[in-house]
């Protein structure tokens, strides 16, 4: 075999097991499981004044589980590898170890209002844990609307996207039931999310 030979055959080979990595990971991802948890870990919520819908909120709770599935997820549509995987995996668990954070989808027909990241905002939002409240930061998501909808269903295109962080870790609550609460003066709403251990 000349050595032209010998390049074109190991770049084949490469090529091949690369392809088959790739097309194992989208074999073992499992689309209805994944929105399964999704949705086991959302909660919703539509409020009204009379006739009137002052707002709907939709709260995803990102706990560990949740957040595999995310992986899980963009690992089939980006094609990442396993090393690659385990290395957003890891991110994600460092940042699990100091703080938690929920996904929340919300609509207000009132534009002046849907404003959940302004420090003048009519909005807060809190977790309870064990007797404890937290205050939750709010930042509003800059989001591809497309990839959005593949990993959180229940968006709409209604809705305005808001991460919210809270100071206590996400590996210290999750074993233990925890209660979103999302208020103003125009209402509010409470989600509560079971421990895994239940």
């Amino acid at each position: 075999m000349t050595g032209f030979s010998k390049i074109i055959s190991i770049s084949f080979l490469l090529f091949t097991t690369a392809c088959a990595t790739n097309g194992k990971n989208k074999d073992t991802f499992n689309q209805d499981n994944f929105i399964s948890t999704i949705e086991d870990h959302t909660q919703k919520s539509q409020k009204y004044s009379g006739f009137y819908n002052t707002f709907n909120a939709r709260v995803t709770f990102l706990n560990s589980l949740v957040e595999e599935a995310l992986l899980r997820k963009k690992q089939n549509y980006y094609q990442w590898s396993e090393d690659e995987f385990r290395k957003q995996r890891e991110k994600i668990f460092q940042e699990q170890s100091t703080k938690s954070k929920i996904m929340l989808a919300f609509f207000t027909p009132e534009r002046k209002d849907n404003n959940l990241d302004k420090p003048t905002s009519i909005w807060k939002v809190y977790l309870k844990n064990k007797g404890q409240k937290y205050h939750g930061t709010v930042k509003k998501l800059s989001i591809n609307r497309s990839e959005f909808t593949q990993l959180y269903p229940h968006f709409t295109r209604w809705d305005t996207p808001y991460e919210v962080s809270f100071s206590v870790p996400m590996n210290v609550i999750e074993q233990s039931d925890t209660v979103i609460v999302v208020t103003s003066s125009i209402g509010d709403s409470e989600f509560e999310f079971k421990s895994r251990s239940n």
